[in-house]
């Protein structure tokens, strides 16, 4: 009789124990839906070291899955050997104005000036900062960090 209840003790246990594990399993991990504007990539075209006096333009091109408005991107220049200029001078827009429809794509565009490198392949990182609103009536303006990559050859 001792063993029959050790037994049932044991099941109605491990019959607990799943109950309570199957409570608080979590459901699968789902990412967090991307809001304003995403680029498409952040790998920007190779570019060639002392790239001369006119510099070279990258264009970064961009979706969003809901309207943004006032879009505003800074490219910062904190890697050696590279300046960055915009054309609207402390930052750049979009190029068919500053507002980017839901699914639409558009593109912003930096001009990079390349400094020496040592002689071959060198990967630059330029981090990037997003400003825009949601289009509506006293909209606060929400920002986002993003990271672009560009492959310099040295000669």
């Amino acid at each position: 009789m001792n063993k029959i209840r050790r037994i049932g003790a044991m099941v109605a246990a491990t019959v607990a124990a799943t109950g309570m594990a199957m409570t608080v399993a979590a459901a699968p991990a789902q990412a967090a839906p991307q809001k304003g504007p995403m680029p498409l990539s952040n790998l920007l075209a190779p570019m060639v070291e002392n790239n001369g006096p006119q510099g070279q333009w990258q264009s970064v091109k961009f979706r969003s899955k809901t309207k943004a408005c006032n879009f505003k991107m800074r490219v910062w220049d904190f890697a050696p050997n590279a300046t960055v200029v915009h054309p609207q001078g402390f930052y750049t827009s979009l190029w068919q104005g500053p507002t980017l429809n839901k699914n639409e794509i558009d593109f912003a565009s930096v001009k990079f000036y390349t400094g020496d490198y040592k002689p071959g392949w060198t990967v630059q990182t330029f981090p990037a900062t997003i400003w825009w609103d949601n289009c509506k009536k006293k909209a606060k303006t929400q920002s986002k960090s993003t990271l672009f990559v560009v492959w310099v050859k040295g000669f």
